[in-house]
């Protein structure tokens, strides 16, 4: 057998290591060992970094726009909720760009963040009532509708949990669903499984499988189709 040498790609590891190490205090940019120790724990450091950058940045932001917010007679919650009933889609990055460099753009946000928050104010209150009442109402023909649908026998939906998941979803959902339209009728399986206490874990775990088999499409992240 021939010999091999490995003197080559050992010095090349080292001194990839070293140069990432470079202009570290003392033995940790000298010595391997201890430099391949500091480079680790940087790159470690690094990785928290890149995910702590991101809440500090939103912080900052959200502040300059509170402070913009003060100056024009207003505050931040109230800025963002008069924007959303505005129908203004406007990020926080932008929002604050615009406090910085675009008085008289962030300005008319303003303006029209609060003309939204005086119409809705002034919305007539039997209108909001009639509106909440019509939700808890389609809310409750839903939940009535689920609960009455009927399971006649067992082995109408299979043998096992894969096949009552299948017929679930080849039965109660449209050809396109997400997995809450699955949920919505849990309670078939569970009349099928009344002991099973993790009925919505067991139903999400079919539908991967499902698509696994090919039995159904994942069309996107919670969106799926009948195959």
């Amino acid at each position: 057998m021939a010999r091999v040498k490995n003197n080559v790609a050992s010095r090349a590891r080292r001194k990839k290591r070293l140069k990432l190490a470079k202009g570290y205090f003392g033995s940790k940019h000298r010595l391997y060992r201890t430099a391949n120790e500091q480079v680790m724990r940087s790159q470690r450091y690094a990785y928290i970094g890149r995910k702590q950058v991101k809440r500090e940045m939103r912080k900052l932001w959200i502040t300059r726009i509170n402070a913009a917010a003060r100056l024009n007679g207003t505050t931040y919650s109230q800025l963002t909720h008069g924007l959303r009933l505005a129908d203004i889609q406007v990020n926080r990055k932008m929002l604050s760009e615009m406090a910085i460099h675009d008085e008289a753009g962030f300005s008319a946000l303003v303006a029209a963040a609060n003309k939204a928050l005086e119409n809705n104010a002034n919305a007539p209150k039997a209108v909001k009532e009639v509106a909440e009442v019509k939700a808890v109402k389609e809310v409750k023909e839903v939940k009535e509708v689920v609960e009455t649908v009927e399971v006649s026998e067992d082995a109408d939906y299979g043998s096992n949990w894969a096949d009552v998941v299948f017929n679930i979803i080849d039965r109660h959902v449209a050809d396109e669903f997400t997995t809450e339209d699955v949920l919505a009728h849990q309670n078939i399986a569970a009349t099928i499984y009344p002991k099973n206490s993790t009925i919505e874990a067991t139903i999400k775990r079919n539908i991967a499988a499902l698509v696994k088999d090919g039995k159904i499409v994942e069309v996107s992240e919670d969106n799926f189709k009948k195959a």
